[in-house]
């Protein structure tokens, strides 16, 4: 009775031994190739995933343990799953934030000249210049979308507008209203906060003044 006790137990322990086994190569070498695929977006998140599929592998984690005089043990390993998902989680959030600078200092640069040369532009080259202020912005999260025709001339503006100085967004609608006035013959419009309507800014019809109200 013992002796089968013992050998089923030295049959469980080779069956959960070769799970492990398995799993820490499906694990090392998909984190690696989702570590090729990160560099090309976020070279620090590629290079933290294919570290961490590197140590994984079996044979990998072996000559560390050999060298280094540790031990990789299944809560280890299960340990660096995490650690690696949650780091690159982290490191991409920090990229996206970054990435919005460059849009909004790109709204900036789009054309300042049109402002003062309304008439030395045609109607598409205004349109593709406030195509790229909007797409810029979107990137930004100052822009979620725009609607300019008979029934409405506003733009729906993002979290990223409360961020701003108030000469940021007065330079951001009159480089719109600019545009707009080339495309449609007049300027006045209306920025809204894409989720409540509320009014937050406008150029007016009449004396074509720009108010930023929040």
């Amino acid at each position: 009775m013992n002796d089968q006790n013992q050998s089923f137990e030295i049959k469980t322990k080779k069956q959960v031994s070769n799970i492990n086994l398995l799993l820490s190569w499906a694990f090392g070498i998909f984190f690696i190739l989702c570590g090729i695929g990160l560099i090309f977006t976020s070279i620090v998140s590629g290079i933290i995933f294919i570290v961490g599929g590197l140590i994984l592998l079996p044979t990998i984690a072996e000559k560390i343990e050999k060298t280094y005089k540790v031990s990789f043990s299944r809560n280890m390993k299960v340990s660096i799953v995490f650690l690696v998902i949650i780091l690159s989680a982290v490191l991409s959030s920090i990229t996206d934030k970054k990435d919005d600078s460059p849009s909004l200092s790109k709204v900036q640069e789009v054309k300042t000249e049109t402002i003062n040369n309304q008439n030395s532009i045609s109607k598409e080259s205004a349109q593709k210049d406030l195509d790229e202020i909007i797409s810029l912005g979107k990137k930004a999260g100052l822009i979620v979308s725009y609607e300019f025709s008979d029934k409405a001339t506003v733009v729906y503006i993002g979290s990223t507008w409360y961020t701003q100085t108030v000469a940021f967004k007065k330079d951001f609608m009159a480089k719109i209203a600019s545009l707009k006035k080339v495309i449609t013959g007049y300027n006045h419009f209306e920025a809204r906060d894409a989720y409540s309507n509320e009014k937050v800014a406008e150029v007016t019809a009449f004396s074509n003044s720009i108010e930023v109200y929040k």
